[in-house]
């Protein structure tokens, strides 16, 4: 069944995806609406259930309402003007006055010809700030070379965004709804009261007690040639003081060629090296240093990836923050250990954990296990109600779009 399963295999999707719909039993399924009073709230029931799948369902509605009222004919699109690139140049800020005002103006639906046009003022503050808040960037307002870029083309497709076609943007928001839609069909029916939420392609953390969402921060994920995986599971303990056993991989990849060139490389790094037969193992000691910071939070997968501190603490300012060769890094370890300990209830402050840094890697299991859920939405409702649109980092949203739009063809 498609409601209670999924209309698209997500391994067909991707490798990276370890999620498996759960699909009702035909015979309970037939069974249940023999039975039922109102048949069409039980099919309803065979539908995901979290409030994220709903919100969508409900900008589905809109999206197709806006869809059907614009004219299906589509009307030509004139080339990109080289007017249409916003030029780089310094950060702009209210009451600051340059050149490229007119072309943020016209790029956001405002008049490019007003009076003081050249002038950064709060109309077009409040709409870059709108822009930013859509598209995931820091919402201060300011014309940033990120939002800049952004303004340019890469979130979207510059053509698309500078001359759309009147059915082009409903039509896709249509499209990338219902993708995410069918996302939200892999992930368990029940994730968990308490449990942790990373949104890979908005680079931030949740921690959620039903729908009341108690913690967010930043997170980085993995490079598009290194992602992150999507799956959900359990986490069960911290590891305190962690040594970095160095994936052999990237021991290969990224250490072995530096090696050849500098033999005392790693040892001048702090790196531990033995030769294991064939094999290069290397191991970085616990310490400030140590490229998994004090803390990891461990949840035992066969992708080998878990959460962690970083001593990089700069790159959490960025807003695409893939970076990572495929775990997810923390910007505030020590609130989310807090969290999953129980906090001062259970005697697990901050001060407590802090006083654990230094010395040997120590193992703290949590008092319960606590659900943990790696996923994939670039379209999602926010705690306001608006709905958000992230870029599509690895792919996948425009995967699931492509295979619905093959299947209609068929």
């Amino acid at each position: 069944m498609q409601a209670s399963g999924s209309r698209v295999d997500p391994s067909r999707i991707s490798p990276l995806i370890g999620d498996r719909p759960e699909v009702a039993d035909p015979g309970f399924a037939l069974a249940a609406l023999a039975g039922a009073d109102d048949p069409d709230a039980t099919l309803q029931g065979f539908n995901p259930q979290q409030k994220g799948y709903r919100d969508l369902r409900d900008q589905l509605s809109r999206a197709r309402a806006e869809t059907a009222a614009v004219d299906p004919r589509p009307a030509p699109r004139p080339p990109l003007s080289r007017a249409a690139i916003i030029p780089g140049g310094p950060s702009l800020g209210l009451g600051m006055v340059d050149a490229r005002v007119p072309t943020v103006r016209a790029r956001l639906g405002l008049d490019p010809n007003a009076t003081n046009a050249d002038l950064y003022d709060l109309p077009i503050a409040a709409a870059v700030q709108a822009f930013q808040r859509a598209h995931g960037l820091p919402p201060n307002g300011a014309l940033t070379p990120a939002t800049a870029a952004a303004l340019s083309g890469d979130v979207a497709s510059v053509a698309e965004a500078a001359a759309p076609t009147p059915a082009a943007a409903p039509a896709r928001r249509v499209a990338m709804i219902l993708a995410n839609m069918e996302m939200w069909r892999w992930e368990p029916r029940a994730m968990g009261d308490q449990r942790i939420e990373i949104n890979i392609p908005d680079y931030s953390l949740r921690v959620m007690s039903g729908d009341d969402l108690i913690h967010r921060a930043r997170v980085i994920v993995g490079k598009p040639d290194t992602p992150t995986p999507i799956f959900s599971n359990e986490m069960r303990y911290i590891l305190v003081n962690p040594i970095w056993r160095v994936p052999d991989s990237i021991v290969r990849k990224e250490l072995a060629p530096r090696l050849a060139q500098d033999p005392d490389y790693l040892a001048r790094l702090g790196y531990q090296a033995t030769r294991v037969g064939d094999r290069l193992v290397v191991n970085q000691p616990p310490g400030e240093g140590n490229a998994l910071g004090r803390l990891i939070f461990m949840f035992p997968n066969p992708y080998a990836v878990y959460l962690h501190d970083t001593p990089a603490r700069g790159l959490f300012a960025a807003p695409r923050r893939a970076f990572s060769h495929g775990c997810v890094r923390l910007e505030a370890p020590m609130r989310l250990a807090e969290l999953v300990m129980g906090g001062a209830a259970s005697g697990w402050t901050a001060a407590r954990l802090q006083s654990l840094f230094g010395g040997a890697e120590r193992t703290i299991p949590l008092p319960r296990a606590i659900p943990i859920h790696l996923e994939y939405f670039t379209e999602f409702v926010d705690e306001s109600g608006a709905l958000q649109d992230r870029e599509d980092v690895y792919g996948i949203a425009r995967r699931v779009a492509g295979t619905f739009a093959r299947t209609s063809q068929d």
